[in-house]
């Protein structure tokens, strides 16, 4: 399990924490400490990450679902079947202004076909 490790990353926390929830906070906080990204959707995590820790990369599920299927060449039909499956069981239908969002629409208008 990944801790708090240090009093920079305590520090980043604590900022962080007053504006958005802990996990979220800690994430953060550990991402911008250790060099790594945070993936997440959350509109209101992504505005403050952005403004506090400016350096750390901001993936979201669509961006992660996208290189899947490129970097594993992934079939349409499974990459239908995994889009169903998060609009069905995670309630997840990106907003029209996600970047992907014509990507998600190309790719699920295919599976009504």
């Amino acid at each position: 399990m990944l801790r708090l490790e240090h009093s920079e990353e305590e520090v980043t926390f604590v900022d962080l924490a007053a504006s958005i929830d802990d996990g979220e906070a800690v994430t953060g906080a550990l991402a911008f400490h250790r060099g790594c990204s945070v993936a997440t959707d959350d509109r209101k995590a992504r505005r403050l990450l952005e403004e506090h820790v400016p350096t750390v990369p901001l993936v979201s599920t669509l961006e992660l679902l996208k290189l899947w299927a490129e970097e594993a060449s992934i079939p349409d039909t499974e990459l239908q079947a995994a889009m169903m499956s998060m609009k069905s069981w995670a309630s997840y239908i990106p907003g029209v202004r996600d970047p992907l969002h014509e990507w998600w629409q190309e790719i699920m208008q295919d599976s009504a076909s």
